[in-house]
């Protein structure tokens, strides 16, 4: 694994990350990766322990790697999300306990909030909070504990793909999908043989996730980039334990930080101007039980990326409408950024690109990740 991951290491070609004592950021953390004794994100050049990556440095250098992880947790933020009329209208839905289920009756057109939100919006939002209304009113008001992973994904998540996609610039794959860009990174150098009378090596397939979210894009472009759904931004990931050290929830995490990766670097490899690279922002989200990790991973100068924890969503165990009205909030912020990305990815990538018909066969901008199991 180290020879691996050093072959990989030295096929980098770009600006190193020099540091003020004069040394090379990646070179330390290298160093690190190989005292690696188990599998970790740090071998696919994804630091995923901030407060590990301030602690190999000292002095300025402690301080400038602190900066840099810092300014990048802001990356991809650069639009101010006003959800005030979000909540508004939120709060008129839910009138006070126990007429709440009377006054979600009166339907989404009898809200009198502020007009400034489009009617789809209004839909989306007060079809969300009605099915959240009617799991907690089947058990109580109180949430059962230890159900299975497909009652937390359909029953208690059930409403997240249809808000998300609301609008029409983000598009949603359910279920155990293959990432497009995953697959394409473990095939980038699986071409035909050089000698004819080899078979051609089978192709394989790419992390599977428990969900895709996309770039939505007309379906004739995206098909000839080997994306049906267009430009991947973001993976998820569901599970039934709420509990954020168990050994799924690690290794979901390390699998989202992959195929994050292999999503920023197969934008990347379609975008020209390489200075948007520290612009670009793919995201993962990670359902356990009730609660909904929020991360976002970002390039650093050099080799290695970071992964950004944005937020830490639950469900309360016993109705909470202030709780809800800010989960639905925040889940609103998220998509919004997500669509302000889709739309910059988009900008960049352009229009020519989108309808190239020549496979992604040339090398990406950075070494390909080197998990221990693909």
């Amino acid at each position: 694994m180290d020879k691996r991951f050093q072959q990989h290491f030295d096929a980098y070609i770009g600006e190193p990350w020099i540091l003020p004592s004069g040394q090379n950021a990646d070179i330390i953390f290298g160093r690190h990766t190989i005292s690696l004794t188990s599998e970790s994100t740090w071998y696919s050049f994804v630091v995923d322990d901030v407060d590990l990556a301030k602690r190999l440095f000292r002095g300025d250098d402690a301080k400038a790697v602190e900066a840099m992880l810092k300014s990048s947790s802001t990356i991809a933020a650069t639009t101010t999300v006003d959800v005030a009329r979000e909540a508004a209208f939120l709060r008129q839905c839910l009138a006070p306990h126990p007429t709440t289920k009377l006054s979600l009756t009166y339907g989404w057109h009898n809200i009198t909030s502020d007009r400034g939100l489009s009617d789809g919006m209004r839909m989306s939002l007060y079809l969300a909070l009605l099915r959240i209304y009617s799991v907690y009113d089947q058990h109580a008001f109180l949430l059962p504990r230890n159900r299975s992973e497909s009652w937390y994904t359909t029953e208690l998540w059930g409403f997240l793909p249809a808000l998300l996609v609301h609008g029409g610039v983000l598009a949603h794959q359910s279920a155990e999908v293959t990432s497009a860009a995953s697959t394409l990174r473990k095939n980038r150098n699986r071409g035909c043989p050089k000698h004819e009378s080899r078979p051609q090596r089978r192709r394989l397939l790419g992390c599977k996730v428990d969900g895709l979210i996309s770039c939505a894009v007309t379906a004739g472009a995206t098909i000839s980039l080997g994306m049906p759904f267009g430009f991947e931004l973001a993976a998820m990931e569901a599970g039934k334990v709420s509990d954020l050290s168990s050994t799924k929830c690690l290794s979901d995490t390390k699998r989202l930080a992959k195929v994050a990766k292999d999503m920023h670097d197969a934008i990347m490899s379609r975008v020209t101007n390489s200075s948007n690279r520290h612009r670009l922002a793919t995201y993962a989200l990670q359902i356990s039980g009730r609660i909904m990790t929020l991360y976002r991973l970002v390039k650093l100068p050099g080799r290695y990326y970071v992964m950004v924890l944005d937020g830490v969503l639950e469900f309360p165990l016993v109705w909470d409408s202030e709780k809800l009205i800010n989960l639905l909030v925040r889940l609103v912020q998220q998509k919004r950024e997500m669509e302000h990305m889709a739309t910059c990815v988009q900008a960049w990538v352009g229009a020519d690109n989108f309808a190239m018909k020549a496979p992604l066969v040339h090398t990406f901008p950075t070494p390909p990740s080197t998990p221990l199991h693909d």
